[in-house]
């Protein structure tokens, strides 16, 4: 999750993705109750704009990080 969320500050959305979803997967609970994960996912979001990935995008709804 940290190097998701590094990636993240670091505009680099492919990678921060990446690592997050990794973290879904292994656990689910972390991103569902870290703020800063959730955050990172809204920033990738905001940074995307109408250009965000349907796989960000339900990422976001599932972590409830929508912008």
């Amino acid at each position: 999750m940290d190097l998701g969320r590094a990636y993240a500050q670091r505009r680099h959305g492919g990678e921060a993705l990446a690592h997050l979803l990794e973290t879904e997967k292994m656990a689910p609970e972390l991103i569902d109750t870290h703020v800063a994960a959730r955050n990172a996912i809204r920033e990738l979001i905001l940074i995307s704009g109408r250009a965000a990935s349907p796989e960000l995008k339900a990422f976001a709804e599932r972590a409830d990080a929508q912008p």
